[in-house]
């Protein structure tokens, strides 16, 4: 049974998620969809029912589709070396893409 108590259907008990680097982007996430005709479906926020570090937001997009961020950890927590270590990944992953 979804959460919203409803019966699940196509639109409704499932949803696409994102994993996100940081919590900034799961706020930028759930604005951008608001902005392009989203609607709410449950703001920015800690979630520990589901984990004690989800951070989290979901949006149904003008069809009724569920959407939603994950980003664990607050951006200023996360020390300069994985960030690093992260952004050089990244910057190889997409090297490799390249060729």
């Amino acid at each position: 049974m979804p959460i919203n108590g409803h019966l699940a259907t196509a639109g409704n008990g499932t949803h696409v998620g994102f994993a996100v680097e940081d919590r900034g982007m799961v706020h930028r996430f759930d604005a951008a969809a608001l902005a392009n005709g989203g609607t709410d479906d449950g703001a920015p926020s800690l979630r520990p029912e589901c984990d004690a570090n989800y951070y989290g937001a979901f949006v149904r997009d003008p069809d009724g589709n569920k959407s939603g961020a994950r980003g664990g950890a607050a951006s200023a927590a996360r020390p300069a070396a994985a960030r690093s270590a992260s952004a050089k990944k990244a910057a190889a992953t997409r090297k490799r893409n390249a060729s």
